[in-house]
């Protein structure tokens, strides 16, 4: 099977991007905003029979965040691909699940430097293959 299309959205490089970058062979790094999703539609299409893979991280900038989550869960190319929300604080966990039940939320229960980005990563990877 075709490995899918990373798309990785941020508001500034971070650890995550870091993790993304050693694990996947290529990842596409955007800022979270409406010209970024015109921009993973289109790289999406012209990639014709590939799922993306969309990771989102909301650090910084949690209200611009969730206005670019409800374009991107409701975007005819992008809405059925696998949706991860990382780097979530444990305590906002819940509530990013509420809004967004069709992802699965990372959240971060210690430091970057302690965190098992691997096995997220692996479950990333299987999420791929499905």
């Amino acid at each position: 099977m075709e490995r899918p299309i990373v798309f990785y959205f941020a508001w500034q490089e971070d650890q995550w991007l870091d993790e993304l970058l050693d694990y996947f062979a290529d990842v596409i790094a955007l800022l979270p905003a409406p010209q970024s999703l015109a921009v993973a539609k289109t790289e999406r299409l012209a990639e014709a029979g590939k799922t993306a893979l969309l990771i989102v991280n909301p650090l910084g900038e949690p209200e611009k965040s969730r206005r670019f989550l409800d374009l991107l869960t409701v975007d005819e190319t992008l809405a059925g691909d696998a949706l991860y929300i990382v780097g979530v604080p444990e305590a906002e966990a819940a509530t990013w699940q509420a809004a967004y039940p069709a992802a699965e939320v990372v959240a971060m229960r210690e430091p970057a430097f302690a965190f098992d980005y691997a096995q997220v990563l692996a479950r990333m990877a299987g999420e791929e293959q499905a």
